[in-house]
């Protein structure tokens, strides 16, 4: 479905920028994301080196860095308000980026204050602002653990 949906989009807008797009999913679609990223789906990574997983996802991707960790951008979201095993989701994405800078893998983990399960606007804005502060950037590997107000 995803090929389907994803390939008539580039069909009808083939100068889409690869550098300046970025695969988002929050919750269910993190995992989604996170499963097609590590399974080295070819589609999506010929299309996509951005992906952003909000508040969820970041547990599936382990193996994915053996092959296509580099060269390719992650941006991992959590919010830190109490919830059903947030504490866990936070530890797991700074463990998450801490490995992968071990690798040299380009992830950057930002801790949102103030924030649930939930993508907003304001959560929005900050993938935006990764992409447009980090896209022009050479690939070298970034790394980063920031406390984002959203």
């Amino acid at each position: 479905a995803y090929r389907t949906m994803l390939g008539r989009l580039f069909e009808r807008v083939p100068n889409i920028d690869r550098e300046k797009s970025a695969m988002v999913g929050f919750s269910n679609g993190s995992i989604t994301i996170a499963v097609l990223v590590s399974n080295h789906d070819e589609f999506i990574l010929s299309h996509f080196k951005n992906f952003c997983l909000v508040d969820h996802g970041m547990f599936h991707l382990a193996r994915t860095c053996t092959k296509v960790g580099r060269g390719i951008r992650f941006l991992l979201l959590v919010g830190d308000q109490e919830g059903l095993g947030r504490d866990v989701k936070v530890r797991q994405a700074q463990l998450q980026q801490d490995a992968w800078k071990l690798l040299g893998v380009n992830v950057t983990c930002q801790i949102m204050k103030d924030t649930g399960h939930e993508f907003n606007q304001p959560q929005m804005e900050l993938v935006g602002d990764w992409l447009r502060n980090d896209a022009a950037k050479s690939p070298s590997s970034q790394t980063s653990t920031n406390n984002l107000h959203p």
